[in-house]
């Protein structure tokens, strides 16, 4: 493995990451929120940091509720509210799946409002002004989720940082997924604008026109706003300076994650269509018809439209979004600001040229590197092989090195464009610091956010003194930049603009300072993507005295070895399935996603195995469903490996048994037999796999024959005097016994970090609980990890969460109905 850096820098350079400059300084007393402020659509009141130093003001509506008639429009006005609107709290986030943390991204990634709705066009702003005149810049914030999750009130966005160093603050929500971008022929027809989807954009721009008409009473200077968004947010703010619907309502832009000046606003090479409002239309009108058109889709709710998203992208229509970015740099169209892009070395995954996914599991054999450099690169795939050589093993190391030097090129490209065709400068930065210190998580897609913010960091994770330094550098530059469009000021590292070189700020934990990109792969990556882009640019050697830097690649870092990992902790879960047939799941995104070996979205590793541990062979998974028929009479194990995580699970395909279920039906059980490689329904007449089904009571006593139909037993006659049920299998003269539960409690896992489901057996049924229920009422305590009570914890219709509870490991519950107390661990 290259390492990072070739050559430690010099003591000086060094204690450059040192040199941070001077924050604006703190003003003690912020304006009073309490006092109301006339906004569009009425007053308004906010709140204020304990120290008073910065005063906050969340949820305020900009636009109009988006369901209904308002679905697929362009934003309309907000609507007027009476009194006095408190906003103190955020408002709900835009209609999206259920969030839970997952990979690298923990609850600081996510909303802390998981309330969504489509009455969610809000912004919040975030304001250390003493008074309303100071004339403040001002940031406005888009937020990342793939356009199809995340919000304002995600807490690494949090404005406070922002305001104590003297800007004032703003995030907004947006429209996502189908709801942001549908087009179709019917909706051109009604639009104003005669076009449709690119509804994202036009959030945007209403809530930079609130931000025009508003801020200055907050404290803010209309006439010098700076656009920042990360990854989706990146896009969006990449389509922003595209529109000439945006024009004069931002003075500068930060491109996080997401810049690019060739086709179709995409940074996938492949696709050099441009995604134009003509060639989607084919499928947005089969969306409308398929879902009976757009007066059935409108009079859906919310979560019906959600339940049948389908993906659709940003469009250039000619009128929103009205050419690629590069296209308009040439036509003068742009709107010409200056702007800061660049990418993490997570960001490797954005436009690669060799997918890693599989390979990083299974490895990158020499003969299948060359075959995706060839396809990669084509009449320069030799050139590309000479200075990216091959080894004999594993070539996941040199993948990397293409895929993130290319993400790393792509900025700078970006940037070049801007410095030949624009009059304002354009800034390029690599960051590599890992998150929190951690060198296993790395520097991942996101994770530069909280730094350039100012340090807003997770109080749970180990952040130490370089973070902060690194993040007092960041956030300095960003202020500068917000302030006057210049990065620079005293006490930071300069931090050059592009000038048609491979210049780039690098942002490491041994410096952050202006280093060069090696000439022979500047030479090589100019060529690349002036095919790319249709550009002619010339390779500029770097200035003399340059420090180059021969490989971004971080350092492999192992994690520490681990106890074994359970479904639940690696997030694979197993369900069989009818026949040989298992069912395989993983936990992303907030919710149990659908998972193939060959889906670009979830991809997964699936291999059968023997009694003895020998493979047998790949299986094939397509929308979870993995059938190992053809190999039932061998498979004794199948294993399935996440391409997100790396984790394995096994799942061990049962040779023989009896399987009892309690059903969610009064007095009711399922009964299986494994039979032919699968679990089969019993009955106690079926011909193919016949039972005998007695039950019994408290002292052994037989009572009666069971009748068992399709599985599914049915004792509510005798559910009162019943103690035990037994299954006899007439195929193996197997016994299995289902003890009936006179009083206990069962958990379930909830769908969201923190949650728990809960349940207590009455009546001869699991029953729904609640902390306030007359029917089944039950005491819920969070406890932490030393045993202590932290508090009650409120349950209702049987879900609760110890979410509030940052100490909280688990929850004790106490059944009024017999005292019993049974504990529960919950992995948040």
């Amino acid at each position: 493995m290259k390492k990072l850096l070739t050559v430690l820098l010099a003591a000086a350079m060094i204690l450059s990451i040192m040199a941070v400059p001077a924050a604006a300084s703190e003003n003690p007393g912020a304006f009073d929120p309490s006092q109301p402020i006339e906004v569009n659509g009425g007053q308004i009141t906010g709140a204020a940091t304990e120290d008073g130093a910065v005063a906050y003001f969340k949820g305020i509506p900009y636009a109009a509720d988006t369901s209904g008639e308002n679905r697929w429009k362009a934003p309309q006005d907000v609507t007027p509210w009476e009194g006095v609107k408190e906003c103190t709290e955020f408002g709900p986030s835009f209609m999206q799946g259920n969030e839970g943390a997952f990979g690298n991204y923990t609850d600081e990634f996510l909303n802390s409002n998981r309330t969504y709705s489509e009455d969610a066009l809000s912004l919040s702003v975030w304001t250390g002004a003493a008074s309303a005149d100071e004339k403040r810049p001002v940031l406005f914030y888009v937020h990342g989720g793939g356009n199809t999750s995340g919000g304002a009130s995600c807490p690494i966005y949090d404005g406070e940082l922002m305001a104590r160093k003297g800007v004032v603050y703003v995030a907004i929500n947006y429209r996502l997924n189908v709801f942001g971008q549908l087009v179709g022929t019917a909706l051109n027809a009604e639009s104003e604008l005669g076009v449709s989807g690119n509804y994202i954009v036009l959030d945007c721009i209403k809530a930079l026109e609130w931000v025009r008409d508003n801020i200055s009473k907050f404290g803010g200077d209309p006439e010098n706003v700076t656009i920042m968004g990360q990854s989706a947010g990146a896009g969006n703010v990449n389509n922003l300076t595209i529109s000439p619907l945006a024009s004069g309502l931002f003075k500068g832009a930060f491109i996080e994650s997401g810049a690019t000046a060739s086709a179709g606003n995409g940074l996938n090479p492949d696709v050099m269509i441009p995604n134009t409002l003509d060639n989607m239309l084919e499928s947005g009108d089969a969306y409308i018809e398929a879902n009976g058109g757009l007066e059935a889709l409108r009079a859906m709710s919310s979560q019906e439209v959600l339940d049948i998203t389908q993906a659709f992208s940003a469009a250039i229509d000619g009128v929103v979004i009205p050419s690629t970015n590069l296209d308009a740099m040439v036509a003068g169209t742009i709107n010409d600001v200056p702007t800061i892009n660049g990418n993490v070395t997570g960001d490797g995954f954005m436009g690669s040229v060799i997918d890693t996914n599989i390979a990083k599991i299974t490895g990158l054999s020499k003969d299948a590197y060359i075959e995706a450099m060839t396809a990669a690169f084509g009449d320069l795939a030799e050139e590309a092989l000479a200075i990216y050589p091959p080894v004999e093993d594993n070539n996941i190391d040199n993948a990397d090195e293409v895929n993130m030097d290319r993400s790393l090129m792509n900025a700078i490209t970006y940037a070049r464009c801007k410095s030949a065709f624009t009059k304002t400068p354009g800034y390029v930065y690599y960051y590599t610091h890992p998150y929190a210190g951690d060198a296993v998580k790395g520097a991942f897609h996101s994770s530069d956010i909280c730094y350039f913010l100012g340090g807003v960091f997770n109080p749970d994770l180990p952040f130490g003194e370089l973070d902060q330094t690194i993040a007092d550098t960041l956030s300095g530059y960003l202020v500068n930049f917000v302030a006057s469009g210049d990065v620079n000021g005293e006490g930071l590292p300069v931090w050059n603009a592009a000038d048609g070189s491979d210049g780039y700020l690098l942002i490491a934990d041994d410096g952050i300072r202006f280093v060069y990109v090696p000439d022979v792969k500047a030479e090589f990556w100019t060529k690349y993507f002036n095919g790319l882009l249709g550009t002619d640019f010339d390779f500029i050697a770097a200035p003399e005295g340059a420090e180059f830097v021969e490989s971004i690649v971080p350092e492999k870092v192992e994690a520490e070895e681990t106890a074994a990992v359970s479904d639940e902790d690696a997030g694979i879960k197993f369900e069989a399935g009818e026949g040989s047939v298992v069912n395989v799941y993983e936990w992303a995104a907030g919710a149990w996603q659908p998972v193939g070996t060959d889906t670009p979205m979830y991809p997964i590793i699936c291999k059968a195995f023997d009694a003895d541990g020998n493979e047998i062979c790949d299986l094939t998974v397509t929308d979870s469903v993995c059938d190992y028929s053809a190999v039932a009479d061998q498979v004794s194990r199948i294993d399935v490996t996440s391409t997100f995580t790396g984790n394995t699970v096994s799942y061990t395909i049962p040779t023989s048994g009896i399987k009892i279920e309690p059903t969610d039906r009064f007095a009711t059980i399922n009964v299986y037999e494994w039979a032919a490689g699968a679990w089969q329904p019993v009955g106690t007449d079926t011909p193919m796999y016949p039972i005998l089904c007695k039950a019994y009571d408290a002292d052994g006593n037989e009572i009666c024959d069971l009748y068992v139909g399709n599985a599914v037993c049915d004792y509510s006659e005798v559910f009162d005097t019943a103690a035990r049920i037994d299954i006899t299998s007439t195929f193996t003269g197997e016994v299995a016994s289902y003890a009936i539960p006179e009083a206990s409690i069962k958990f379930e896992k909830g769908d969201n970090p923190g949650e728990f489901k809960c349940y207590e057996w009455a009546a001869g049924a699991w029953q729904p609980v609640g902390t306030d229920t007359p029917m089944y009422p039950i005491i819920a305590v969070a406890y932490d990890a030393a045993g202590n009570d932290l508090g009650n914890v409120t349950v209702a219709d049987s879900l609760g969460s110890i979410a509030e509870y940052p100490d909280a490991v688990g929850v004790a519950v106490t059944s009024t109905f017999t005292g019993i107390t049974t504990k529960y661990d919950i992995v948040k």
